[in-house]
């Protein structure tokens, strides 16, 4: 997995995030962290591994919405490299 694209809503932005994953039957490890701008447009993060996984989690520690609202349009992740 080398990167996710992701388009939020503006105003329903996740602020701190992270990325995790791991293979079938193990526990997942934390592979990076990123910080979205709060816009509409989309935007692109490096995953920053290498590793195959099976399962992979996107995190969000913080919004951009006082009530802790997040809104995603789309989501792709590129250049996945599932161990399966």
């Amino acid at each position: 997995m080398e990167k996710v694209k992701i388009m939020f809503q503006g105003g329903f932005v996740g602020l701190e995030c992270s990325f995790n994953g791991g293979v079938e039957g193990s526990e997942t490890e934390r592979l990076g962290e990123f910080y979205p701008e709060n816009v509409s447009s989309e935007q692109i993060f490096a995953v920053g591994t290498a590793k195959p996984v099976d399962k992979f989690q996107l995190l969000f520690n913080k919004s951009a919405d006082f009530y802790g609202r997040i809104t995603i349009y789309k989501i792709d992740v590129v250049g996945s490299k599932m161990t399966k």
